[in-house]
């Protein structure tokens, strides 16, 4: 998977467009690269969009595992995201977000930008 970043500083918020096939090891590489770039800019609201993944692979116990890893390692209790998918990808990312809520995160998936930006800047 290949991600590009798009500071929207009016806004205050960082965007990640990601492509390709996402898997563990990408998104773990992500999620490191996120959490340098978004101290850089100052802004704690990520709006991730998943809408040109290809493929999402991933054992249930390392969805699982991942928003532990996150708060550990990356302290994103204190960030906002919101993640744009494809219906398709909906079972996978609702298992990781009802995770990530249960972990404290503030983070929700969306199938449409409208609706993503609106609880994003909220």
């Amino acid at each position: 998977m290949d991600w590009t970043f798009t500071l929207h500083a009016e806004e205050g918020y960082l965007e990640v467009t990601t492509r390709g096939n996402a898997n563990r090891e990408t998104t773990l590489a992500m999620a490191q690269t996120i959490a340098r770039e978004a101290p850089k800019h100052q802004v704690k609201r990520i709006l991730i969009d998943h809408r040109n993944i290809s493929e999402v692979n991933g054992e249930v116990v390392d969805v699982y595992h991942r928003p532990r890893q996150l708060g550990e390692n990356y302290n994103i209790h204190k960030v906002k995201i919101a993640e744009l998918i494809i219906e398709e990808h909906t079972d996978f990312f609702r298992f990781f977000e009802t995770v990530c809520l249960n972990r404290g995160f503030d983070f929700a998936i969306f199938t449409r930008r409208k609706d993503a930006l609106g609880w994003l800047l909220d």
